[in-house]
């Protein structure tokens, strides 16, 4: 007897299909008012999600300008692929070579103040880049990296990656940023920002937000009161600690170039990037402001109109299993489905259908197809992902099992897609 089709309509509450993010659905503030972004300054503008790509607003994304310090990121994304291979390790004390030294940086660079012979450890140094943008911490890692070799190998290493993830607009001359010969867009950013994130999720909270620099006990630096860097410093990215759930990333700045900014924020499940570059009012302090107040409105803008959905069942999915060692299986998505980006709005209409089996006979196998799963929102199907068995479930023998004929397979269910949620008699949550 074929196992019949059984429809189940739950509405998906935003606690129970979404972990709940800081603007929760049931939250006092109007998602309908706008908030405007047409009075940027920054001639170039790109938000995103993190999770899913998506482009959510863009505003000279490809306009070429030098990337100043957010070039450390490269050097930073470098340094984190030699860690993960294991060629060093973040707690290791290096000796800061000469080159790496803070005389030995251009004029008017930002640097942490190292001297030729300190010791510093490999953490320091990248949260010296990151938070204080230093470039004697960007060069003294780049020259570590590149393991006795001229740094003119690091920096054709930095443009080899940037080709393969796919920056083809981006230019590398140093690891600093300082050179205005270097070159790269906003689009080129949120590439290398999109990888960075996803393949190094641990960076933001251990690197990019403190807000303060902060020292291990193996660096010497740290006992050096007369040193500029000695006393540390605070984040040059202005949101952190201000912007809620503000944990990155990298700030820049240039003559060349103007305030650049690339600001990251993580609320709940949603992480959203901001990117905004070549701010030049004229006046230096109203641009570092600028940059930051106009990142922070991008930000405020995403969390306010979208959330990052992570797929998920309302609740445990049980189906009947007859003849079994268990009287029920659960029915699980096969494999992790992949998050989606939503308008609030979208968010508040999901609904899931679940076809599943009325009742499956063991014995099952793990993975075995029990129905599927679909979300919908105004009608409209966002997402459908088949639902497997969570484990094996044995047969339960009985003596008069002996004398009767096994039970002849399985009996899969068999739709036909559905265009729409089914329409009837269904049960709510």
């Amino acid at each position: 007897m074929r196992g019949r089709a059984s429809f189940l309509i739950l509405k998906a509450l935003l606690g129970l299909v979404l972990c709940p993010s800081v603007f929760g659905a049931d939250s006092d503030v109007d998602w309908d008012a706008e908030r405007d972004l047409s009075g940027l300054i920054s001639p170039s503008v790109l938000i995103a999600d993190a999770a899913t790509g998506a482009r959510l607003f863009a505003k000279g994304e490809n306009r070429r300008m030098p990337p100043a310090s957010l070039a450390k990121l490269m050097t930073l994304y470098l340094i984190h692929e030699d860690l993960e291979r294991g060629a060093y390790s973040q707690r290791d004390i290096i000796t800061v070579p000469l080159a790496g030294a803070a005389d030995a940086m251009r004029p008017a660079s930002s640097v942490l103040g190292l001297s030729a012979g300190d010791r510093v450890s490999i953490l320091t140094l990248m949260r010296a880049a990151a938070v204080r943008s230093a470039g004697d911490a960007a060069w003294t890692l780049a020259l570590h990296a590149a393991r006795g070799r001229p740094a003119d190998s690091f920096v054709e290493r930095m443009n080899r990656t940037a080709v393969r993830l796919g920056m083809g607009a981006t230019l590398y001359t140093d690891p600093d940023g300082w050179s205005e010969k270097s070159l790269t867009t906003p689009s080129d950013q949120l590439t290398l920002i999109l990888s960075y994130i996803r393949r190094f999720p641990a960076a933001p909270a251990q690197i990019h937000s403190l807000k303060e620099m902060v020292f291990l006990d193996g660096d010497t630096i740290r006992r050096r009161p007369d040193a500029s860097g000695g006393r540390g410093g605070s984040n040059t990215n202005f949101l952190i600690g201000r912007t809620p759930g503000a944990d990155g990333l990298k700030t820049g700045t240039l003559p060349e170039s103007g305030f650049h900014l690339a600001a990251t924020a993580l609320r709940g499940e949603s992480r959203f990037i901001a990117i905004v570059m070549g701010i030049n009012t004229g006046s230096a302090y109203k641009s570092l402001k600028l940059r930051a107040d106009e990142a922070e409105a991008c930000l405020e803008w995403a969390f306010s109109r979208y959330v990052t959905w992570h797929p998920r069942l309302p609740g445990q999915t049980l189906i009947p299993v007859r003849r079994g060692a268990s009287e029920n299986i659960a029915a699980l998505p096969l494999g992790t489905p992949p998050p989606i980006t939503l308008t609030r709005e979208q968010h508040r209409g999901l609904i899931v259908v679940l076809n599943l089996n009325q009742a499956v006979i063991a014995p099952v196998e793990a993975g075995r197809p029990l129905g599927s799963a679909a979300w919908y929102s105004g009608g409209r199907l966002l997402l459908r992902t088949p639902l497997a068995a969570s484990e094996p479930v044995p047969r339960k023998w009985k003596l008069r099992d002996i004398f009767k004929a096994p039970p002849q397979g399985s009996h899969p269910l068999t739709e036909e897609p559905l265009k729409a949620p089914p329409r009837g008699n269904h049960l709510k949550n």
